[in-house]
């Protein structure tokens, strides 16, 4: 008798911040694969989200033979097939079943260096299916991989929202940040995870939540000299590169001998909130 110990990709999910992966005002999606390819030599999405099943989806894929592995850029189900017939689970896959993950942000800068208004009021949610909600909700889709999809305010839900997600997809309200939700079936045939006839589908679908970096007036303070400047624009707040400011007319006001000044780029710590625009103050 064949026994099976063969398991293969059930779905990915890839999870990216613009805050480390742009380089100073290049984007990562301006960047071509080389490019990308090194900056995500540096990048680990579990510096900032931690994730874990639910204890349902624990013992659901502990039946059904399914794996969940991290990587430092995504997440990867996998699940255990036949040992003729590679494309079939080992155990049948019902359409409706969900797979349900905690999401806790880590990082106290989080928010400071992320461009979603998120706060304990709200909770985000992913899913490849909409779930039906006591109020009256618009609903987003997890993106694919492929799909130049930044996430934000669509993925935020509070209220009487909020409390129907907590009860039904999460076990650990306390200090949750969001929830990703798989549903081995989807409504939308291209987010499914497995065909009509319970098969395995040849390309596994790929999702992607990808956050975007913060945009923020660069306030420079020198107290010696007395005197403060600011940039004209919102700068984006970047971990890796270097945003060079060397022109006056990069200020709303020109600093007095600006050759004699550098003006370096700010940390994630210093944002405030003035007057309903972002700053971040550096002190030189």
């Amino acid at each position: 008798m064949n026994v099976s110990s063969i398991y293969k990709t059930l779905a990915t999910v890839s999870i990216y911040h613009n805050y480390f992966l742009d380089n100073g005002e290049t984007s990562f999606a301006s960047m071509n694969t080389d490019e990308q390819a090194e900056q995500l030599k540096y990048f680990d999405f579990r510096s900032f989200l931690k994730i874990t099943p639910t204890q349902e989806t624990l013992k659901v894929m502990s039946g059904q033979k399914i794996i969940f592995k991290l990587y430092p850029n995504s997440i990867l189900l996998a699940i255990k097939v036949g040992a003729t017939d590679e494309s079939i689970p080992f155990i049948p896959l019902e359409d409706s079943l969900k797979l349900n993950f905690n999401l806790y942000i880590v990082d106290s800068y989080f928010e400071n260096y992320t461009a979603l208004e998120l706060d304990t009021s709200k909770l985000m949610f992913f899913s490849n299916e909409s779930p039906i909600f006591p109020d009256p909700a618009s609903f987003e889709s997890i993106p694919r991989f492929n799909q130049n999809k930044l996430i934000d305010g669509d993925y935020l839900y509070e209220g009487k929202n909020k409390d129907f997600l907590l009860a039904n997809f999460a076990d650990n309200p306390l200090l949750l940040s969001g929830i990703l939700s798989i549903q081995i079936k989807s409504s939308n045939t291209a987010d499914s995870l497995i065909n009509n006839d319970g098969s395995l589908k040849n390309t596994p679908p790929h999702f992607k939540i990808q956050f975007d970096n913060q945009k923020t007036i660069w306030k420079y303070i020198h107290r010696k000299d007395e005197f403060e400047v600011e940039t004209k624009q919102a700068m984006p707040l970047t971990k890796y590169g270097y945003i060079k400011l060397e022109n006056p007319t990069d200020f709303k006001s020109s600093p007095p001998s600006p050759d004699k000044y550098q003006f370096p780029n700010p940390s994630a710590n210093s944002v405030k909130l003035i007057s309903n625009q972002l700053y971040s103050e550096i002190f030189i």
